[in-house]
């Protein structure tokens, strides 16, 4: 019987040639690939061209605005990339040199960017993030989005930036009408304005992350309207405790149907009494809490609204809970779905702050976890 090579063939010249089909398989092997090594590798032979224009023009991330106008002049030569491209991140800055105004090409460029047809997925940043309805409202194509991140990260003021405006979004019913597909929701690094909405309208957005976002107008229940019970998972990250204490809480409270929340504060001062007995948590599967002020008296309410919980992550150095309340709770068989406990390897005190447990102190933790068939992690 033959044996037939996978990786080469050896035409008569007797020169290895690699198989085209063995392409796609080393873009795949790895995740890492810089658009440099994209535009290295498409000039080793014109089998490669295809597959790396697949992954390249997949979703664009344009930083400048000259960046986007090159984009533009690209796919205007080359009209065959226009069906490659699924989404786009859009986060320009503009130069010492020309910050102060946009030029009529650019806007040109943007629009075009903007009103690409079939586009999935959305990131708008750098000064796109200032006023981002303004972008919002350009587009004509809105109803095929299905992924939105406005990123007001780059908004920073320091000593290159003129922090002319903060990054901002209002949110209103002509929006949400826009984005009639929209199933993930992401902000970052804004202020928030949401108006209330004469008409309900009905979104399916499924997945909601709010990094840093203050709600500077309206309130946070007119945000999906009508539409929550479709958010499966929440995530809510701030550096202001007492805002987002407030925030998540009536978050949770619309949230009815919610399976996952992650909830993180980067400041000390964020209180475990977001959890309260009425709060709709009954389908609740995965909770992750980072440095918020967890005490026994919190894990009695998440017992009480959390039944179906299977995975709980308790981390940071603000959790008052002792190694003894963490094997107590998993003995008393209080959350009877939980798979898995991740919890950190110590317990804060007014006193002596954080304190690391010693092996004596994880044992019963350890012990009870595995009486209770749930997988312990302990993070330093």
């Amino acid at each position: 019987m033959s044996r037939t090579s996978t990786s080469t063939h050896i035409p008569a010249t007797g020169k290895p040639r690699m198989i085209d089909d063995l392409i796609s398989v080393i873009l795949e092997c790895n995740d890492h690939w810089w658009p440099r090594d994209y535009q290295r590798l498409a000039l080793v032979s014109s089998a490669w061209l295809g597959p790396i224009r697949r992954r390249l023009y997949a979703c664009p991330s344009l930083r400048t605005f000259h960046a986007c106008n090159l984009f533009v002049r690209t796919v205007a030569n080359n009209p065959c990339i226009l069906s490659l491209v699924q989404g786009v991140d859009l986060r320009p800055m503009m130069s010492f040199r020309d910050r102060y105004a946009l030029t009529e090409k650019d806007m040109t460029s943007l629009r075009f960017i903007l009103n690409l047809a079939g586009l999935q997925s959305l990131t708008l940043g750098g000064e796109l993030a200032v006023q981002a309805e303004r972008f919002l409202h350009m587009m004509t194509n809105a109803r095929s989005i299905t992924s939105l991140h406005i990123d007001g990260s780059y908004i920073q003021c320091n000593d290159t930036l003129d922090c002319r405006h903060p990054a901002s979004l209002e949110w209103n019913e002509t929006i949400a009408f826009r984005f009639t597909k929209l199933r993930s929701l992401r902000l970052t690094n804004l202020q928030l304005a949401i108006s209330d909405p004469p008409l309900p309208y009905s979104l399916r957005i499924a997945d909601i992350t709010l990094n840093d976002v203050t709600v500077s107008v309206g309130s946070v229940h007119h945000l999906c309207h009508e539409s929550w019970g479709s958010v499966r998972t929440l995530s809510v990250t701030s550096k202001n405790a007492q805002e987002s204490d407030e925030l998540v809480r009536d978050l949770m409270e619309c949230c009815e149907n919610l399976e996952v929340l992650h909830y993180e504060v980067c400041s000390a001062g964020a209180h475990g009494e977001i959890f309260e007995e009425d709060t709709p948590l009954s389908r609740l599967r995965n909770l992750c809490l980072y440095d918020i002020d967890i005490s026994p008296q919190t894990l009695i309410v998440l017992s009480q609204t959390c039944k179906a919980l299977e995975h709980l992550s308790v981390l940071g150095r603000t959790v008052r809970l002792a190694a003894t309340d963490w094997a107590g709770f998993v003995r008393s068989g209080a959350l009877p779905s939980l798979r898995v406990l991740r919890t950190s390897m110590g317990t804060n005190s007014p006193l002596s702050g954080f304190t690391p447990w010693t092996t004596a102190m994880m044992t019963p933790v350890s012990d009870s976890c595995v009486a209770r068939g749930i997988t312990l992690s302990v993070c330093e």
